[in-house]
């Protein structure tokens, strides 16, 4: 009878199963690796890399969804887009400044005299352009736009919709004074520095460039300096480019007709003590002074001393704005 060995002790180095010497691996074709990989024991599974593989498959997954995201956002201008800030080509299409120097601004009816800072003003009346820039860039739309229509030859009408077929340069209508300083509250951040509506006093100031006449240009109506509704054979049917007739001695453009202008002074009686003060508040029963007259208006609305009451939240397609900045340090 054969003796049969007994079964060998688990714990004994003698049951430990051997390593195989380290080896090289194989390539696809068969041929050696430069990589050496370490012997398997028996019945050991090879090294564990589930715990990587599925996270890395989680961020590609997210990665890709998010850039198809951004992609469809836009492509799909109803999706709000995070604001941006204006290209340098965008800039160039910002106001021009004037200079105006400070003074004395001696009024007739009543007889008064007002003694004037110097400050900025825009150039030209705000443009469509211009505007286009800050909706584009803030989203801004104002809720009183319901309650208080564009005013106009038909319905429905807005800044960019105002019942004619405008060009960029085209002054803005159809703004109230609310969104003239929602305006001239976004320019200031893209400019450095604080824009607002004129006073009114600001106003007659810059208009009149040191005359005392009727109009800036003397006291008979000529219309190659503005245009107004009955001073010629054809009457306008909207406003035109701004820059279109020459400006004034402190080389301001169209601040006599095209459309009538926004200043941040509340109506009182001339000589009241406020032609040189805002408005603390623009609310809907504020009514503010015009001044300039529009293509849409008699002679008379052009003449220096005319002035008219429109309320804060109003609008139609008559009437823009231009806006005033700190004078530049010496």
């Amino acid at each position: 009878m054969t003796d049969t060995p007994p079964p060998a002790d688990p714990a004994s180095p003698e049951s430990a199963p051997t390593r195989e010497p380290f080896r090289r691996q194989q390539r696809d074709d068969g041929s050696p690796s430069d990589r050496i990989r370490p012997p398997e024991l028996p019945g050991e599974a090879p090294p564990e890399t589930d715990s990587l593989r599925f996270p890395l498959l989680a961020l590609a997954l997210t990665s890709m969804i998010v850039s198809l995201l951004l992609a469809w956002m836009q492509a799909d201008p109803s999706v709000p887009v995070a604001p941006r800030q204006p290209s340098a080509q965008e800039r160039l299409q910002m106001p021009q400044w004037i200079d105006i120097p400070g003074g004395r601004l001696q009024q007739r009816d009543p007889p008064a005299r007002f003694e004037v800072a110097p400050f900025r003003i825009s150039r030209t009346e705000i443009t469509v352009e211009q505007f286009r820039l800050f909706i584009k860039y803030t989203g801004y739309s104002n809720p009183a736009w319901t309650d208080f229509p564009c005013t106009g030859t038909s319905t429905d009408l807005s800044w960019d919709r105002p019942g004619y077929e405008q060009a960029d340069t085209f002054p803005v209508v159809c703004v109230s004074a609310r969104d003239a300083m929602a305006f001239a509250g976004w320019l200031s951040e893209q400019i450095g520095q604080p824009l607002r509506l004129p006073t009114e006093l600001e106003w007659e100031y810059a208009a009149r460039a040191g005359t005392a006449t009727r109009f800036w240009w003397g006291d008979e109506y000529q219309e190659r300096y503005a245009e107004c509704f009955g001073c010629g054979p054809r009457p306008p049917q909207h406003p035109t480019y701004v820059g279109a007739r020459a400006p004034n001695p402190f080389g301001l453009l169209d601040i006599s007709g095209n459309v009538r202008e926004w200043t941040c002074t509340p109506f009182a009686t001339r000589g009241a003590g406020s032609v040189g003060s805002c408005a603390p508040h623009f609310d809907e029963a504020t009514n503010l002074v015009l001044r300039g007259g529009s293509w849409q208006e008699p002679q008379q609305a052009l003449e220096l001393v005319h002035r008219s009451p429109f309320g804060a939240w109003h609008r139609n397609v008559w009437t823009g704005f231009r806006l005033v900045a700190p004078a530049q340090p010496s």
